[in-house]
């Protein structure tokens, strides 16, 4: 919306005619004076445009404006209860997910932005999605795959993210995790495979993965996958992406 040269009235300078505006704030000339007003906040109380098309075209914005501010004011409040409860949170072990995916290329998770936990499969709440109560802002998500006719020690990593760093587990009742927009990593075929089995004791290993979707694993088993991308990827492209998305686990768990 161009304001400049447009005519205006203020409840207490009287006429004047808008000189420019730059960011947050408009100036406006009145008679042997230019002064600043916040814009476009002004124009709710203070400042009123000639034009009647001029007015509607600025109510539109003001509202726009509102929303805006009522939804950062929301974001920043998520975010003030989530580091007070990550402060309180006691890191338990076992708070890092690995999802079985059906296929080998996990792209629509990056597009999509989610990961679903899946559905419990027993008790009163059969059905509804599995409410990943481990989980916080700290938990990253494992993403593995095997083909249809492999056994399960085939079962490869084709890739990692963290959740968003608003995200608490208790609150995620519609098992919707929401996919960090900067930390996340494909593993693709070109790269040396990672069989996420052999980062168990014998002992530990499954020879089917079972029903749900989602397990839980340490901290312990997600570190040294990263720690083995990043020698694997040291002096690559994504080398560095792959750094960061380390120092950035270890800043959460550690």
């Amino acid at each position: 919306m161009d304001l400049k040269g447009k005519k205006v009235t203020h409840a207490k300078f009287g006429a004047g005619k808008i000189v420019r505006v730059l960011g947050n704030t408009v100036e406006i000339a009145f008679q042997g004076s230019i002064r600043s007003f916040l814009y476009p906040d002004s124009f709710e109380k203070f400042v009123k445009l000639e034009d009647p098309a001029d007015r509607e075209s600025m109510d539109e914005l003001l509202k726009l404006s509102n929303v805006k501010e009522v939804e950062q004011k929301q974001l920043q409040l998520r975010r003030i209860q989530a580091d007070a409860y990550a402060k309180k949170m006691r890191k338990r072990s076992n708070s890092q997910a690995v999802f079985a995916l059906n296929e080998t290329t996990p792209e629509h998770i990056w597009q999509d932005g989610f990961l679903f936990t899946g559905n419990n499969l027993s008790g009163k709440s059969k059905g509804q999605p599995r409410i990943p109560k481990n989980m916080n802002i700290n938990s990253a998500c494992l993403l593995t795959a095997k083909g249809t006719d492999e056994p399960e020690s085939e079962r490869t990593i084709v890739g990692i993210c963290m959740v968003k760093e608003d995200f608490i587990g208790i609150h995620c009742t519609d098992g919707l995790l929401p996919v960090h927009p900067k930390y996340f990593i494909h593993w693709n075929e070109e790269q040396e495979k990672l069989l996420f089995w052999n980062y168990f004791p014998v002992s530990a290993r499954l020879e089917r993965w079972g029903n749900s979707d989602m397990k839980y694993v340490p901290i312990a088993i997600i570190k040294q996958i990263l720690e083995d991308m990043v020698s694997l990827t040291s002096g690559e492209e994504q080398g560095e992406k792959v750094q960061d998305f380390y120092y950035y686990f270890c800043e959460m768990n550690i």
